[in-house]
């Protein structure tokens, strides 16, 4: 399965059309989907283990390579060719309808010719059923098929079974099981000559599949059949090299700069040059001396570099920016997209330019360099230079693959960039035609028509993006910003508050609600997400008119950022913990790479069993990847060992082998990321909560927050675990948690748990619109500040208006409207004092802020600043709510209270 990628299939076909003789036979079978693109060109593709959704041209295997390679083998070369296929068709493939999809792929496939015999699991118009009753989950195509091939069909007893044979055997057996299970209809498809023999009968094989059928039923259940291929023959040597060979990360071990530098042999020399111990030293001799394995060996190699590149292309292609970004292409030597074009260049140099993997790697090597190019400009001092360079780039991959969308869409990108709006809907356009349920595209779209201020369209696409793709952060993030253009901004601040959840790295979406929040006049709070914004863009040459939401890249948080320091990671000595950990962290932020972080990490913790800081980085890296348990472990492993930085300062200073390490590196300015890496002592707690949260352990989640607000010694750790904790209490609905934890709390901070107290109140009312108790109690505490203020508030208060012969309170926004109606209730009000009620109200409403290290957001409540009205408010809500008498009274009885407070004798 996971072998058969794109490159190695291709090197297969290549391999055939070299080796296969005169009268040969030869198998090729496929079990897996099938697809095709889009609606214009009749072209069926296969899709391989790497093939990306939605992205099949170059990315694939054409069915008509194939149609054409059994052409060659048996018209050119006299070769016999049988071409099986097993291609299982799924609803959630993209662009194509299953009956039309099952119609191109299957038509294409029982093409006939003259020595050649094609055989298909089902007809035009159906689907292969597949399911664990045929041989533990697979088709019932094949399982019937090996049947047949391996005797049961030979109804002769002649030793062989024939064209005529199988297909009886296997259309007969196919059709009854589908009937006893109820199944849509499949006939197998067979064209060719009856009478040519496909297989010799080996007596023992079928005599084991025979009493394996029948032992059981009507449904056979022979085990030892999957999907896999039983029997398969053995490697050889050199595919066992090549095995070897790949269980080292390929960018890790290989200088690709270097070696595209050096020339044509340079990689395969580095390669057998090493000093390798038994068994390989007689494979190397022989790839020495026998040109033919040398060359397969230069075309495995190949093969290698494609499928290590291709994720990247994939990971492009469906728009996975969170993990671009970890990626850090930039500022990394280690699995950099920088170097994803030489290596590109060192594989196309093991090759013939005749074979197909040749042209592959051409396309990509064009289309990733114009791609690298463009994700360097936010930190380039002339992007509109690399802009034009990328395009280039794309030109020469469009020039040999015009009908490639991922090409089309990259170069519309570039021509947004280039302010040529026209000429990149052209290209999206065309990116549509060939991809049709491709949604970057469409996104792309619907921000190219928000600039050129054609509103309906850029939603009619930004929808159809999201429909494509419903957690595309491309397509959230263009919605949001055109439903604010267009004054929708409810729908504007859930899009983009969506996009931030889904990625928040990326400033366009911070920056675009700043603009939300100031329309809306909440200005603090648009500070906030200018500045969140602004942190993203530090260290960028970014340029506030560019096109920003279509980047696919987007700087990481400061707190993301990690110097580079060099480092000989073949020299690590294996004492030497803080060189394992900055070599861990570089997979962690730069690549992305938790598996492989975590790895290194445990090496150091070898070297030093009671260093916290790698315990709570694998910590952290096992909880990226949702393996709770041993995350939970590390968490509790840090939280047992910390160190306080004066701690930290001594544990480094009084290191007895401080001197000594043999690692080749620059130890200081490892020793400096060691420092700086440093965290404080809540952050395990914090971490650990939420992971607790997220693994729906809440008791557990609970008892971590109350210990960070009732034993932390540090302020704002008790405050933000009081908001997280409320926040879970009110999303599993206990109400009576919450009121109890938040009134315990007032010994600590009685203003802050009074005003959390009012927020929760509210919500709970909210939520339990037939408890009048949450009421009663919001409005209790809001009366006692009301009732605690000795001077009489500006602001809220009530005033009698005689022209509408009526009493108005005063709130804010009464202060607000400047009309000569509201100036006619005003004239005797001190607007001075008023004015600073409500910059102390601004000033006081605390921004989003960012907890700790787990990167949460979390809002504290405001001041009230109309205690009175809304203590009215609170009691009048209440009073409907099935209270007795004696409450009723005491809550009309408070309202009374509050009124002649407020100014108005007559309500009271």
């Amino acid at each position: 399965n996971d072998k058969a990628t794109i490159a190695s299939i291709y090197a297969g076909k290549s391999w055939l059309e070299k080796t296969v003789k005169k009268n040969d036979l030869v198998y090729i079978y496929f079990a897996g989907h099938g697809d095709r693109e889009n609606s214009i060109f009749e072209l069926g593709f296969l899709l391989a283990h790497d093939t990306p959704h939605k992205n099949y041209l170059n990315n694939a295997v054409r069915i008509e390579d194939f149609n054409d390679l059994a052409t060659t083998l048996t018209v050119k070369t006299g070769a016999n060719v049988i071409i099986i296929t097993d291609a299982c068709h799924s609803g959630t493939l993209s662009g194509i309808d299953k009956v039309h999809q099952s119609s191109l792929v299957q038509a294409q496939l029982v093409k006939a010719k003259q020595s050649e015999l094609r055989i298909s699991s089902c007809k035009p118009d159906q689907l292969s059923q597949e399911n664990e009753v045929w041989g533990g989950g697979r088709g019932v195509f094949s399982y019937y098929l090996i049947n047949g091939l391996e005797g049961l069909a030979d109804a002769n007893s002649d030793k062989k079974v024939s064209m005529a044979e199988l297909k009886m055997y296997v259309v007969q057996n196919v059709e009854q099981q589908i009937t006893d299970f109820n199944l849509e209809d499949q006939t197998p498809v067979f064209d060719g000559i009856d009478s040519k023999p496909i297989s010799i009968v080996d007596e023992a094989t079928l005599t084991a599949r025979s009493q394996a059928n029948n032992n059981t039923n009507s449904t056979a259940q022979f085990t030892a059949s999957s999907r896999s291929i039983d029997g398969r023959i053995a490697e050889t040597k050199l595919q066992k090299f090549i095995s070897f060979l790949r269980e080292s990360d390929l960018q890790e071990s290989f200088d690709f700069f270097a070696l595209k530098a050096k020339g044509h042999d340079a990689f395969v020399s580095q390669i057998l040059d090493v000093n390798y111990n038994d068994p390989w030293k007689n494979t190397i001799d022989e790839l020495r001396t026998n040109p033919q394995k040398m060359d397969d060996f230069k075309v495995e190699l190949a093969v290698w570099i494609h499928d290590s590149m291709q994720p990247l292309v994939n990971d492009y292609l469906e728009g996975d920016e969170a993990r671009l970004e970890e990626r850090r292409y930039y500022n990394s030597r280690l699995y950099t997209y920088d170097e994803v074009v030489p290596m590109i260049e060192v594989g196309m140099k093991l090759l013939d330019p005749s074979q197909p993997l040749f042209r592959l790697l051409e396309i990509k090597k064009f289309y990733c360099s114009g791609i690298v190019k463009r994700l360097k400009t936010p930190t380039a001092a002339h992007p509109q230079e690399l802009f034009r360079e990328a395009l280039n780039d794309q030109m020469k991959a469009l020039a040999i693959e015009p009908n490639a969308a991922y090409i089309q869409n990259e170069i519309g990108i570039l021509k947004l960039y280039l302010n040529q709006k026209e000429d990149a809907i052209q290209y999206f356009n065309k990116a549509i035609q060939l991809s049709e349920k491709w949604a970057i595209p469409y996104a792309n779209l619907s921000f190219a028509y928000n600039k050129l201020g054609q509103y309906e369209k850029s939603l009619e696409y930004g929808k159809k993006a999201e429909t494509l793709q419903p957690n595309l952060q491309l397509a959230k993030y263009n919605l949001g910003s055109t439903y604010l253009d267009v004054g929708n901004l409810l729908l504007a601040e859930e899009a983009l508050q969506k996009s931030i959840y889904l990625n928040n790295r990326h400033f366009y979406p911070f920056d675009r609600l700043g603009d939300l929040y100031s329309k809306m006049n909440n200005f603090i709070k648009a500070d906030s997400f200018y500045y969140e914004g602004a942190l993203r863009k530090l260290n960028t040459n970014f340029d506030p008119s560019s096109t920003e939401s279509l980047t696919f890249f987007a700087l990481a948080a400061p707190e993301m950022e990690l110097f580079e320091c060099p480092l000989d990671t073949n020299s690590v000595d294996s004492r030497d913990y803080i060189a394992y950990f900055y070599w861990g962290l570089v997979h962690f932020y730069m690549n992305g790479d938790d598996m492989n972080a975590i790895r290194i990490w445990k090496k150091g913790i070898q070297a030093d069993l009671k260093n916290p800081l790698l315990y709570h980085y694998i910590a952290r890296a096992y909880y990226n990847i949702a393996q709770y348990e041993p995350a939970e472990f590390m968490f509790k492993k840090a939280m047992d060992f910390y160190k306080y930085q004066g701690e930290l300062e001594d544990y480094l200073i009084e290191d007895p082998l401080k001197n000594k390490y043999t690692t080749f590196g620059d130890r200081s300015c490892m020793e400096g990321v060691f420092k700086a890496k440093w965290y404080k002592a809540s952050d395990n707690r914090f971490l650990l909560a939420q992971l607790y949260e997220n693994w729906h352990h809440y008791r557990e989640a609970e008892d971590q927050y109350l210990h960070l607000m009732f034993q932390d010694s540090f302020t704002l750790n008790k405050e933000f675990s009081a908001i997280i904790l409320r926040e879970m209490y009110e999303k599993l609905d206990l109400w009576e948690d919450a009121d109890q934890v938040l009134n315990d709390f007032k010994s600590y901070n009685s203003e802050f748990a009074t005003r959390e107290l009012i927020g929760m109140y509210k919500n709970a009312a909210i939520a339990n619109p037939t408890e009048g108790k949450w009421w009663y109690k919001r409005g209790m505490l809001l009366e006692d500040i009301a009732l605690s203020s000795i001077t009489k508030l500006a602001l809220d208060t009530i005033l009698f208006h005689p022209k509408l012969n009526r009493e108005i309170f005063t709130d804010i926004p009464i202060i607000t409207d400047s009309s000569n109606f509201v100036m006619d209730v005003m004239r005797d009000i001190d607007l001075k004092n008023i004015q600073n009620e409500l910059q102390r109200k601004f000033d006081d409403e605390t921004s989003i802020i960012n907890v700790s290290a787990t990167y949460r957001s979390i809002n504290y409540e405001p001041e009230v600043i109309t205690p009175r009205k809304e203590a009215i408010q609170s009691y009048i809500n209440a009073l409907p709510l099935h209270f007795d008498g004696t409450e009723l009274g005491d809550i009309n009885y408070r309202i009374g209270r509050l009124f002649v407070a407020s100014g108005s004798q007559r309500q009271a």
